[in-house]
């Protein structure tokens, strides 16, 4: 996985017509804090979006990430806020990593493991789903740049 792989879609979508509002690009330091204090490596293709983007928004989505490279920002559309404070309140499981707001109370987030940059499945999080086991999950996409690719599509479908 490279970033090129994030970039090919992100141009894609532009060709397309979808306007993208990035907000910095975060910087390799950043990323390893925030894995180190997730507590998990991050999926290469996600690296590359934090790499290219920080976050993202676009056509009503918005892909959390590090904001205007502040890891330390609260709220969102900051991933590594967002997720601390759902694992402290709500139980979120400690190997996920929320991504993204879908409606009614549902995140996509990311399953991490300790293998390093693996590629890894997003999964839907519904909020007070407190205590289950990220196997009983509902299966979403087998990697973020999937994921990532499937989004913007829709978007494209809806134009």
């Amino acid at each position: 996985m490279t970033d090129s792989a994030i970039e090919r879609i992100y141009e894609f979508g532009i060709s397309k017509g979808v306007e993208f509002f990035p907000s910095a690009p975060c910087v390799e330091d950043n990323i390893r804090i925030m894995e180190r204090e997730i507590g998990f490596p991050f999926p290469e293709s996600y690296r590359s979006f934090l790499r290219k983007f920080g976050t993202l928004s676009f056509e009503g989505i918005e892909f959390f990430g590090v904001p205007c490279n502040k890891i330390d920002s609260n709220g969102v559309p900051n991933a590594f806020w967002l997720t601390i404070q759902m694992r402290d309140k709500e139980k979120l499981p400690d190997n996920l990593l929320i991504i993204e707001f879908l409606d009614d109370g549902f995140y996509a987030c990311i399953k991490l493991s300790d293998s390093k940059y693996e590629e890894a499945p997003v999964l839907l999080w519904y909020f007070g789903q407190n205590n289950v086991a990220t196997e009983d999950l509902e299966f979403v996409s087998d990697s973020f740049e999937s994921y990532f690719a499937k989004r913007v599509n829709e978007c494209i479908d809806l134009m």
